[in-house]
């Protein structure tokens, strides 16, 4: 009689027997938490309305949201049972890395650290420029107050809007040292802020008709258009400088399916950021917790999103909206939902409550990102690739100090180089796309964990059926047709997406794949020579 000794598991391979996370962060939190991962639904509504109005204008913004949400669900299933099975910090690193090899482990997960770095920089300083400085300018255009329109300005240099961003990322930084309860709890409170303002837009809009938001806007921007009729001009602006609008021009397919990847990247995409805090989530070995925290915000999320589209879209129209988004408005202020709704009903109380509520979507957006950057490091140091000094954990509050801090000196940086420059644009243009490598590889782990490692799956919470059809397999060729469809599109609209050159949006991806399996290579063949097989650390799943 032969046995298979499962190598073992102690001190010798991992950082030490247990990472020291706790279970302390309730479904609730994370659900939240995962609805943020892309952005909180008010920033969220920006990057859809607005952003598509200007790059997209003929796009059927609806039926954009709608074909986003149906790519995401076979993609978020795939999280969510890889999630379930392997609970542990590192997400997408641990289970692809036992899966399929360590070296594509690290390279996704690589891909997806240096996402969530750029965007932690990004999102810091839109909290400024988006946020803070937008909300001094409506405040003092609707009040009449030219001391906040030039607060408004002058907080929207690039000095000050470094300066913000840092800020934020100090405060996150000292929550985060605090404990990840605490911090997760804040960053809930601060999301539900943001969308109680959605919420009442929502409502406003849906009772104002077009005929008055247009009588209202004719009679608040006349002041600063010196036109009777400034929704009309503002479209008529629109057309002579030969921007192609839906009500002349009729929507456009291609501009419906450019539009589409900016609606993944701006509003729901990233839900299944929570796999990286499953070992701190109460039931994170679950499959029903992580269905319902990852397919609950997804879907959640992408619901409030297209009813806020449907709402504001009827009342403002997309003519104005597209028109209003290409920079023919001529009010001094950004045209975000908030601003509008406060025009609509020509309320000053109304037009400041909402923009101080939109700030705080921008605190959330900052901290998941971040997250991420805590826990990536800490994995790979956990598992020997890494200085096991980024393993370390607070006995008091159970968070990784040292991967904290270094995540604030990393940050800070890429706020500055956000803040001060304008190639930053085409930054998040490219690494946002780099998600698309760590969801490429996790769909193939999914299609391949019952055949490469049957006793990772047999009886584990990915090992699914209905109507006795495997779900995992299904949901891994869902989530890789949804990254190659996200590539190609991409690539397709590159100077929409911020990017002029399509060669580094299709080189650069691969680039990261190759250097971070040869950084993999390298730290195995320094870990041999100090006598320690880093290849048996991934035949087996880390110890809590």
């Amino acid at each position: 009689m032969s046995s298979t000794k499962r190598p073992e598991t102690g001190p010798t391979l991992y950082a030490r027997n247990a990472t020291g996370l706790v279970r302390a962060l309730p479904l609730w939190d994370v659900v939240l938490f995962n609805a943020a991962s892309t952005a909180p639904v008010g920033a969220a509504l920006a990057v859809t309305l607005f952003y598509i109005g200007s790059s997209f204008p003929r796009a059927n913004i609806i039926a954009a949201i709608l074909i986003a949400l149906a790519l995401c669900l076979l993609m978020w299933v795939a999280f969510a049972l890889l999630g379930a099975a392997m609970p542990k910090v590192g997400g997408d690193y641990v289970f692809n890395g036992r899966i399929l090899h360590p070296a594509l482990g690290l390279a996704g997960n690589v891909a997806a650290f240096i996402a969530a770095w750029m965007a932690a920089g990004f999102w810091a300083v839109e909290g400024a420029r988006a946020g803070v400085g937008p909300v001094l300018t409506i405040i003092g255009t609707v009040t009449g107050n030219p001391s906040w329109v030039a607060w408004g300005a002058r907080v929207s240099t690039d000095g000050w809007v470094f300066g913000i961003a840092a800020g934020i990322l100090v405060i996150l930084t000292a929550l985060s040292l605090f404990g990840t309860k605490i911090v997760v709890r804040v960053m809930s409170i601060m999301y539900l802020v943001s969308l109680v303002g959605v919420l009442i837009s929502i409502i406003v809009m849906a009772f104002v008709s077009q005929a008055s938001f247009i009588a209202h806007l004719n009679a608040f921007s006349a002041p600063y258009t010196h036109q009777a009729n400034t929704y009309q001009s503002t479209i008529a602006g629109a057309s002579k400088a030969g921007l192609a609008l839906p009500t002349t021009s009729g929507f456009s397919v291609s501009n419906t399916i450019g539009a589409v990847y900016a609606v993944l990247g701006g509003a729901i995409l990233w839900v299944w950021w929570g796999v990286y805090m499953s070992p701190e989530t109460r039931g994170g070995g679950r499959r029903s917790r992580q269905l319902k925290a990852i397919l609950g915000s997804g879907l959640g999320q992408g619901l409030i999103v297209l009813i806020a589209a449907l709402v504001f879209l009827k009342t403002v129209g997309y003519d104005f909206l597209a028109s209003a988004s290409a920079g023919h408005y001529g009010v001094p202020v950004p045209p975000y939902f908030n601003f509008f709704t406060a025009v609509a009903v020509g309320s000053k109380v109304l037009a400041v409550l909402l923009s101080v509520l939109f700030v705080f979507a921008f605190f959330p957006a900052t901290y998941i990102n971040i997250a991420m950057c805590h826990r990536a490091p800490f994995a790979w140091a956990f598992d020997g690739i890494a200085p096991r000094k980024l393993a370390s954990i607070d006995e008091r509050t159970h968070t990784p100090a040292v991967a904290i801090i270094l995540t604030l000196v990393i940050t800070v940086p890429t706020a500055a180089w956000a803040a001060y420059s304008s190639s930053f644009a085409t930054v998040i243009g490219l690494f946002t796309l780099f998600g698309m490598v760590t969801i490429l590889i996790t769909g193939f782990s999914a299609l391949l964990m019952p055949w490469l490692r049957p006793e990772f799956y047999r009886g584990s919470e990915a090992d699914w059926r209905i109507w006795k059809v495997p779900v995992l397999p299904v949901a891994g060729a869902g989530a890789i047709g949804f990254a190659i469809f996200c590539m190609i599109d991409a690539a397709v609209f590159h100077t929409q997406n911020g990017v002029s050159n399509v060669v580094w949006m299709v080189i650069l991806p691969w680039v990261i794949v190759i250097g971070s399996a040869l950084y993999y290579f390298g730290a195995q063949a320094v870990q041999r020579r100090r006598g320690l097989d880093l290849s048996l650390v991934y035949k087996t799943i880390p110890p809590d």
